[in-house]
Parts: structure tokens; C-alpha cells; sequence
């Protein structure tokens, strides 16, 4: 299993930074004032507010953010505010030394998925939750954030609560933004399954692309040997004008429905107001 960061405590600081697209500051203001509630003191990135075009601030700028909370032993966790797209441009730069003495939980989801990958493949645990962009308006998601991090058993409704118990007793998750997935192969960032539960949903794409991307996927190797596929929101994925005649996650069950593994649909966590935590790694 991977090394899990230490749990958070109050008093304990978590950075808030942009390492992919532009936060709205409303919503990561009111996300930090409820980090506070919890006890732990909010560190604003310098560039959280920043805009270089699509990004919150330039590569530059947004890899020495990440570069900065990573090195600050002070700093326990790290919020992202926002996905989009941009940590798989500066994600080969980062120097992982200090990390690596000094472990600690990473938290997002969609274009963070990369970074999950990236370090669950090196052996450490992460967090796929909601981010600072929306966390003050998704109670439930927050709730599941707080619970994580403070070392709490997170709670997910009993209905999913019981289909997970077909992993069996350990089982290890990877996975997230299953777009972002495909783009981790191939790359240092390249998600490893092997033994594994893969965890995956989806926004806004065609039924045919998420066919798509589980043939890429099979075709990779990376759903032999698997443990068992998790799946979560599949939001706004639907027909193009031609329909594909599968659901997204009849689409899923039928690229392992051979392999002879449980899979498990329903947990709430993706673009959805509903979106709790899940330990990857």
C-alpha cells in the first residue's frame, strides 16, 4: 500500500493554490473562511487570483507556487482551487525531494487527476475532493474533505458503503478524470493498475469518446489485472448525433465484462454537487 501523508490537526496550515485554470476568488475566499472553521489556517497562494490567458497565472508562476507549498514543511496539505487544464504542462518540473521527505496530502480532482497519478504511481497516497472553487457550496463535499483530513473514517451512504465491500477487505484505488487518465499514458505521470481498484468519471463527453478511452485503456494494458472498476459521475455525457447505444457505464462494464471482476457504479464523487472524497493510493 502507499505511504499516507500525515493527518492534519488544528492549528495545521494548508496551502490554497492554482495550479490549472482561474478560480472564481469568491468562492475560494468563502472555501478558506470554512477551512478555518475547521481550525486550520488557510495559506493563499500568491498567484491563486492571477490570469495569463486560459491560466491562472504563467507556468512560471503556477509551477513555483506548487514548487513553494511542496518545500514548506510548515504547509501540511495542499487545496487546489480549480482544474481546467494546466498542471500537465508544469508537472515534469517539479522537484519531488522535499515531498518525499516531508509527504503531503494533495487535494482535487478533474485536471488534478494527473497529479494523482503522478504521485500515487511514486508510492504516496492522495486525495481525488472537491476544491477550493467550490467547496463552501457543496456541504456534504466539504464534510468528506474534513473528514479525510483530519484522519476520520469518511462517510459515503450505505448503499455504496455495501458494493464496496465486493473489493474485498484492502484494496487500493487510483484513477480519477478518465480523460486525464489517457493523457497520463505514455508520460512519467503514467497510472499504474496492476492489483488495483480503478476509480474513474467524466464530464461532458460523448458516449463514443468514453468508448474511446476504455479501448485506449485496454489497448495500454492497464485493465489487466485489475482489482475492479469504481466508477462516479459521468455528468453530461450523452449521445452525439449518432447514438452509441450503451451507457456510459454499460460502456465501461462492457470493456472488462471478460475479465471476471466487480464493478461497482454509484459512488458520489466527480463534477456533481455531490463530490466526496476518495483516498487514492
Amino acid at each position: 500500500m502507499s505511504v499516507q501523508p500525515t493527518y492534519l490537526s488544528k492549528g495545521d496550515q494548508i496551502a490554497i493554490i492554482s495550479p490549472a485554470g482561474i478560480p472564481d476568488k469568491i468562492n475560494v475566499l468563502d472555501s478558506a473562511d470554512l477551512i478555518a472553521q475547521w481550525g486550520l489556517i488557510p495559506v493563499l497562494g500568491s498567484n491563486v487570483f492571477n490570469q495569463s490567458g486560459y491560466f491562472a497565472g504563467t507556468d512560471d508562476e503556477r509551477l513555483r507556487e506548487i514548487q513553494k507549498a511542496l518545500d514548506n514543511p510548515d504547509i501540511k496539505a495542499i487545496l487546489f482551487t480549480r482544474g481546467g487544464y494546466g498542471l500537465s504542462r508544469i508537472i515534469d518540473q517539479i522537484d519531488w525531494t522535499n515531498f518525499m521527505k516531508n509527504p503531503k496530502w494533495l487535494c482535487g480532482f478533474s485536471d488534478i487527476t494527473m497529479l494523482h497519478t503522478h504521485v500515487n504511481k511514486m508510492g504516496y497516497a492522495s486525495l481525488h475532493c472537491a476544491m477550493a472553487n467550490s467547496l463552501a457550496r457543496q456541504p456534504l463535499s466539504a464534510e468528506s474533505l474534513r473528514q479525510a483530513v483530519f484522519g476520520e473514517k469518511i462517510k459515503y451512504p450505505e448503499k455504496i458503503k455495501e458494493k464496496l465491500k465486493t473489493f474485498g477487505e484492502n484494496f487500493e484505488i487510483v484513477g480519477g478524470n478518465l480523460c486525464v487518465i489517457c493523457n497520463s499514458l505514455g508520460t512519467p505521470s503514467e497510472i499504474e493498475t496492476k492489483g488495483k481498484v480503478l476509480f474513474i468519471e467524466e464530464i461532458g463527453e460523448a458516449l463514443y469518446a468514453i468508448d474511446r478511452f476504455m479501448v485506449q485503456l485496454k489497448r495500454a494494458g492497464k485493465l489487466t489485472g485489475i482489482k475492479g472498476i469504481l466508477t462516479g459521475h459521468f455528468t453530461g455525457c450523452k449521445d452525439s448525433q449518432t447514438p452509441f447505444g450503451l451507457t456510459a457505464q454499460e460502456i465501461v462494464e462492457s470493456h472488462v465484462e471478460h475479465l471476471g471482476i466487480p464493478v461497482v457504479h454509484g459512488m458520489p464523487s466527480g463534477h456533481e454537487e455531490e463530490n466526496r472524497a476518495v483516498v487514492l493510493g
